[in-house]
């Protein structure tokens, strides 16, 4: 009805199919261009995280337990997962390291290391030292970091509140830490392909209802 509407007032409905399609097309022409660029020009990040829990309880002083390793007591005991994760685009090869080792410095003593993990598990992960005199656990940087591989490397500490430092030269690569805390990270594509998304969906709609309004 609304294309007969069009005829009678001597407009072109294919016209206006047109001018839907360019306003829609420039839009989805911008979005397809980002995807490009996203995906040739190389981003390289390394996001770290670390999870500290007390392996200590109230109810577990009361109760008269108590946690001990190699025989002796430990009077705060904490476990921490520091998790390495290659959100880039590229892979981190051995060369970024710049034959540096990552280095994590742990305020509290370190007591023990738990076999690192990978996901996927078929990678391989950074061989690790435990340096106790500097409270240090020593990443051995001889294989690559591959595109969105994740390494966890887990430690048992002894100490009031522990916080750790990470010590890293790598070439062309942005480090960032993410805060438990804080909102799930959102990868900036997602964020951009909303906007355009949002934008294209209000631009059809405005266009769809002043036609609508001039030719009903």
């Amino acid at each position: 009805m609304h294309i007969l509407a069009a005829e009678e007032a001597g407009v072109d409905p294919w016209a206006i199919v047109a001018a839907t399609a360019a306003v829609l097309a420039i839009p989805t022409a911008l979005f397809v261009a980002w995807l490009a660029y996203r995906a040739i020009w190389p981003r390289r990040i390394l996001r770290w995280s670390v999870k500290v829990t007390s392996l200590k309880t109230r109810e577990m002083d009361h109760g008269g337990v108590a946690v001990t390793h190699s025989g002796a007591e430990l009077n705060e005991p904490h476990l921490i997962e520091v998790v390495l994760h290659n959100v880039g685009n590229k892979d981190l090869d051995v060369a970024h390291f710049n034959g540096l080792p990552v280095e994590l410095t742990c305020s509290a003593t370190i007591v023990a290391t738990l076999d690192p993990r990978s996901v996927p598990a078929q990678l391989r992960s950074f061989g690790a030292t435990e340096d106790h005199t500097r409270h240090k656990l020593i990443l051995n940087t001889a294989s690559p970091l591959h595109k969105k591989q994740a390494m966890t490397y887990r430690m048992i500490v002894n100490g009031t509140l522990p916080e750790i430092e990470l010590q890293a030269s790598v070439s062309n690569t942005r480090i960032v830490r993410k805060d438990e805390s804080a909102a799930e990270w959102v990868p900036p594509r997602v964020l951009v392909a909303s906007v355009l998304s949002s934008l294209c969906f209000t631009g059809a709609v405005v266009y769809a209802a002043s036609m609508w309004a001039r030719y009903r």
